[in-house]
């Protein structure tokens, strides 16, 4: 796959359309989650820069790919913002949320997309991670995308560990 990250904003918005149009259902769901990931892996990432705190402040899908200031939460936002505006009836918005996790077996924190109350997308750019493999990591912070605010809104800031074991 060539890097539509490294093409102009008019281009890779016609690569990020081209993708969301191959998502349908005659892929397994744990493909297109691949698929994406790997798509959205290729962006060169910046330094910190989106506050998981502040989802107000957080860009819209087009405004994101424009800017290309990418770090490791706005390429989880991508994600997300990705598999929610696919083709795909399996893949809807009730099934799909952010949150802020942490790791303290690895110290490590970020924002993931999460699938189906089953699937980590972004704490392994390498892989989806099932949440059973991670039995530790603890939620500080959940998102979904409020269909009538038309942004994603915060959901709740309690304390919760993802899978309890």
């Amino acid at each position: 796959m060539n890097n539509p990250f490294l093409l102009p904003p008019a281009q890779l918005r016609q690569s990020w359309k081209n993708l969301r149009n191959s998502i349908d259902t005659s892929l397994p769901v744990m493909d297109i989650l691949q698929t994406v990931s790997k798509f959205w892996n290729l962006a060169p990432t910046s330094r910190p820069y989106l506050d998981y705190l502040d989802p107000d402040a957080w860009p819209d899908p087009w405004t994101l790919l424009d800017s290309k200031i990418l770090d490791s939460n706005s390429i989880s936002l991508g994600i997300f913002y990705t598999l929610l505006l696919c083709n795909d009836s399996r893949i809807e918005n009730k099934n799909l949320k952010l949150a802020m996790m942490r790791d303290p077996m690895i110290s490590w924190e970020g924002l993931v997309c999460i699938v189906d109350d089953r699937w980590v997308i972004g704490y392994d750019t390498s892989t989806v991670v099932d949440t059973h493999s991670i039995p530790d990591m603890l939620c500080m912070h959940t998102y979904k995308y409020d269909l009538q605010k038309r942004r994603v809104v915060e959901i709740t800031q309690a304390r919760f560990e993802l899978h309890h074991a």
